[in-house]
């Protein structure tokens, strides 16, 4: 399990404009058994927070399809890029990455400081930011009986409340003052057994379903743990990030839908268009 708690101060203005707070309990993420406790203020609405603090992770999951603001981000994060040995030979990662304090800008096709030691297969344009959600790392650590800290996974953003596996691609999300498109699932590769210690984890990784998103960086602004996430715009397909990558690794039937996605890279298409037997 995820050890100590993460104490979250929610700043809440009323109707009539008074100003009160309210606290969420979460398990907190530590590297060793030593007890931290974090405190975050921002400012939701009250409604918001009313499902925050009422409702349990399943119905949170729900309600944010329908709210402006959907979650949380828990812990931004960044890294240089590493050398590391694998079989014997030398590969560059910017895995390793590690939680930042304050606010962070984001512009080009990363977060400042933040390094990818690969952008075909792990940034660029269209994988800019990865975020993945504190309940799909909840769900890890119960399997498997370890923990995780923010960034173990190789994201950006760790967040909360907010179902980042089936974010619908091309939504648009507003976090600090960016705005982000949701643009595709990662696929794990080696990198991620590397990081873990676990050549195996990868292929668990990827038969769990719980992927991930990538972002595209629609305009550039500043971030911060404790930043809320705000659901600006859903598309109509409604295929999620898990529904491409349930395409691509298992269930092959599901491709004719990728082609209804424009918000989609070319590449995404193509592999469809290779399975399905569908030309230009």
């Amino acid at each position: 399990m995820l050890l100590s708690m993460l104490k979250v101060r929610y700043s809440v203005v009323g109707i009539y404009g008074e100003r009160f707070h309210a606290y969420l309990a979460l398990p907190s993420w530590s590297h060793s058994n030593e007890s931290q406790i974090v405190e975050m203020q921002f400012n939701l609405g009250a409604e918001s927070i009313s499902k925050l603090l009422m409702t349990n992770s399943s119905e949170n999951f729900s309600a944010s399809a329908n709210s402006k603001t959907a979650g949380v981000v828990l812990s931004v994060n960044i890294s240089a890029i590493r050398t590391i040995l694998s079989r014997g030979r030398e590969v560059t990662t910017g895995i390793y990455k590690k939680p930042v304090i304050g606010r962070v800008r984001v512009r080009g096709v990363n977060i400042e400081g933040d390094e990818q030691a690969d952008r075909k297969n792990h940034g660029g344009l269209h994988k800019a930011i990865y975020a993945y959600a504190y309940e799909d790392y909840e769900w890890f650590s119960t399997e498997y009986a370890r923990q995780f800290a923010p960034g173990d996974f190789g994201e950006n953003l760790t967040t909360t409340v907010i179902d980042v596996t089936h974010a619908v691609i091309g939504e648009h999300w507003k976090i600090g003052s960016a705005e982000f498109e949701v643009s595709e699932p990662r696929i794990p590769c080696y990198k991620l057994g590397l990081k873990l210690n676990d050549p195996a984890f990868p292929a668990a990784f990827a038969k769990a379903l719980r992927p991930g998103a990538y972002l595209r960086i629609i305009k550039e602004g500043e971030l911060e743990a404790s930043d809320s996430v705000e659901i600006l715009a859903r598309p109509e397909h409604g295929v999620t990030v898990c529904d491409v990558a349930n395409a691509y690794l298992f269930d092959h039937r599901l491709f004719p839908r990728l082609l209804e996605v424009p918000e989609l890279r070319s590449d995404w298409h193509d592999r469809a268009r290779n399975a399905t037997g569908h030309k230009r």
